[in-house]
């Protein structure tokens, strides 16, 4: 399993139905679980993005996870990869 952060931006019909962002990210939740990918966060911002979210998952189920919910047409972004402080000292050290 692996942490993703998800940086996203609300499309023109995202914001034209902005009152059921919260019922989307329930519907978000329900996704994850279908794809074995835990929410960990989920948070509303402003800046460049209107959206972060923290799930944790492989790789491949973070990936579809993250497709079937651009494809409702509500929000565009980027992933990223995050790394716990254990995992980058392991990188970093070599062990």
């Amino acid at each position: 399993m692996a942490i993703y952060i998800g940086l996203h931006q609300f499309t023109d019909e995202g914001i034209r139905n902005i009152e059921q962002t919260v019922e989307r990210a329930d519907e978000f939740r329900d996704m994850a679980k279908s794809h074995n990918v835990v929410v960990k966060d989920i948070y509303w911002t402003h800046g460049d993005y209107d959206v972060i979210t923290i799930v944790d998952g492989t790789d491949e189920a973070v990936a579809a996870l993250y497709l079937q919910l651009r494809k409702k047409g509500h929000v565009r972004g980027s992933t990223i990869r995050a790394f716990s402080p254990a995992e980058m000292s392991s990188m970093v050290l070599g062990y």
